[in-house]
């Protein structure tokens, strides 16, 4: 079970994160004292490489890890490369990114902003790896935003290394935004553990995300038993093959010049969406060259054996066509947790 990642997965303020994720499990903690635990690594920075905090930037820049806490078996913080964390085991890597910001000086309120953050492995950025939820305004008091990365990561080798970086997505000149304490969990996912993973470029009813709901088309990645999947046959469901209790999270990174226009995802089981089973926090404004945006969901669920998990991604506000970023791809990550003692979850509607 994912112990260490259902405490200490999202440090710092949750801002454009789903509402619903937090009343379905306690991801969001803001002690400084959190510690990884065993196959674990928690990592956290207050700058870029370069050591500075501006974040109107048009190439990538890294994020330099100030503290690090982790278990020295599996990884290691290297003190000449302090944007890497090295990954000394063959296997795969559950990878969470808390990226908060905040507004800057010379501040224009007619502007609006958009921030990337991305995962990379030994120097290429990762499909999966992306978040552009950070939309700002810069009026009414709109000024700070977040950024927000779960998926797991497969097929990794011993001694690669992930970084994360991050760019403005939209207009380079329009506001400055600053950086604020970022975090990144990696842990690394036995064999023994029951865990389900795949990657999505569309939904089954075509590559417009801006339309009815549809399940996103997943393909597999990791697939232990317990799950039953086809690629080529209702590859939208996942079927929980025993009753029990699925952490679940899913990341869909989309581009489009939709004005106002803004992409939900709703988490079902059997075609009824569960309590607390909505993420929207996804919106381009198509102003200032805004037309990145991500939709986040985590949550806990709760299944009879057999029942089929599905994500629709579905239309909520502006129209025009929106389609899963380019070069990235949607993800899922399920993992049947073994002992459902050990856990705490609520919802709360007040």
């Amino acid at each position: 079970m994912i112990k260490n990642t259902i405490t200490n997965v999202i440090q710092n303020s949750l801002k454009c994160f789903a509402a619903s994720a937090l009343g379905a499990v306690a991801l969001l903690l803001s002690s400084p004292s959190a510690q990884a635990g065993a196959d674990g690594a928690f990592l956290q920075g207050v700058a870029l490489e370069d050591d500075t905090t501006n974040l109107k930037i048009t190439t990538h820049k890294a994020v330099k890890w100030s503290s690090a806490n982790l278990d020295p078996a599996v990884f290691e913080h290297p003190s000449g490369n302090p944007t890497r964390l090295k990954l000394k085991a063959a296997g795969d890597y559950f990878i969470a990114v808390t990226a908060p910001l905040i507004e800057g000086s010379g501040i224009n309120g007619g502007k609006r902003s958009d921030q990337g953050y991305y995962v990379f492995k030994n120097g290429t950025i990762v499909a999966e790896g992306i978040t552009t939820c950070t939309y700002l305004r810069h009026a009414d008091g709109h000024a700070e935003s977040s950024g927000h990365i779960h998926f797991l990561l497969t097929g990794v080798a011993a001694d690669d290394y992930v970084e994360v970086k991050t760019k403005r997505t939209s207009n380079s000149n329009t506001n400055n935004t600053t950086l604020q304490t970022t975090s990144l969990y990696v842990e690394k996912i036995a064999t023994s553990r029951t865990v389900f993973s795949g990657t999505a470029t569309r939904k089954v009813s075509g590559t417009n995300l801006n339309s009815g709901a549809s399940g996103l088309q997943w393909t597999e990645g990791r697939k232990d038993s317990g799950f039953t999947h086809s690629d080529s046959s209702n590859s939208h469901e996942i079927t929980l093959d025993a009753a029990g209790k699925y952490l679940v999270f899913v990341n869909l990174p989309f581009y489009g010049a939709s004005t106002r226009g803004s992409i939900a995802l709703e988490i079902k089981l059997n075609g009824s969406r569960i309590t607390g089973g909505l993420a929207q926090q996804g919106y381009i404004r198509n102003a200032d060259g805004d037309k990145d945006g991500s939709a986040h969901w985590a949550g806990l669920v709760t299944a009879t054996a057999g029942q089929k998990l599905r994500i629709d991604a579905l239309k909520k506000a502006g129209n025009g066509t929106m389609t899963v970023t380019s070069g990235h791809v949607a993800s899922i990550f399920v993992e049947k947790l073994s002992d459902a003692n050990d856990l705490y979850s609520a919802t709360a509607t007040q």
